[in-house]
């Protein structure tokens, strides 16, 4: 586990694609977690963890809300990511209970 990342492992499958982290059991959802205190520290971390699951070869999925998915794409720009980072407006997802 990376020092600055809270992950939450899938459970058993769940006929959402998702498993368990068995060996060649198919993909794995991992969800990370990264605490960060305004703009700078967000995008520092969030183009830290696109970067290592890019260099990973995983797949890419941002949910972010309206404005720090126009700063990241803003951050991505020209860059081979900026092609492959899909992204999704957390206001599709419903209401973050915490905040």
């Amino acid at each position: 586990m990376n020092e600055r990342t809270n992950r939450a492992e899938a459970g058993p499958d769940t006929g959402a694609g998702t498993r368990a982290d068995d060996a060649g059991a198919g993909p794995v959802f991992r969800h990370e977690l990264y605490p960060y205190a305004g703009e700078a520290e967000f995008l520092s971390g969030a183009l830290s963890f696109i970067d290592d699951a890019r260099s990973g070869q995983e797949l890419v999925l941002v949910a972010v809300a309206g404005s720090k998915e126009q700063m990241l794409r803003a951050e991505l720009e020209g860059t081979e990511a900026a092609a492959t980072v899909s992204f999704m407006d957390t206001s599709a997802l419903g209401r973050n209970p915490v905040g």
